[in-house]
């Protein structure tokens, strides 16, 4: 998890690459052959989609429901990712609005995936 979050739009852009790929062997399962000497990073990627995912829901018991019964098809992963939001860590940037006597933060993506 420290490697995933401290390198995540990097993980990110790697993840993108492959992550239709039939071979998960950069992702999962690789102990001391991993890429980078990083093991496992596909878990680090999936609990942030899942998080995203979560996290915007306005009801958490039906969110919870639909991660652990996801159907691992890739179509139904590709919808599920996309609703998730997720884009790898995109850091949210305040905007301010100078017209507006006392300046409130709006936030904004600074890039994103989808």
């Amino acid at each position: 998890m420290t490697y995933g979050k401290a390198n995540e739009q990097s993980v990110w852009a790697s993840f993108q690459k492959e992550m239709l790929r039939k071979d998960r062997k950069n992702w999962l399962y690789n102990g001391t052959s991993a890429p980078n000497g990083h093991a496992d990073l596909g878990y680090f990627v999936g609990y942030a989609i899942c998080k995203s995912y979560y996290d915007k829901q306005k009801d958490k018991q039906d969110a919870l429901k639909e991660i652990i019964e996801l159907n691992y098809g890739e179509k139904k992963v590709v919808e599920f990712l996309k609703k998730s939001g997720y884009n790898g860590g995109t850091t949210l940037k305040p905007v301010r609005n100078d017209c507006q006597k006392s300046v409130n933060p709006i936030l904004t993506f600074s890039s994103g995936y989808f």
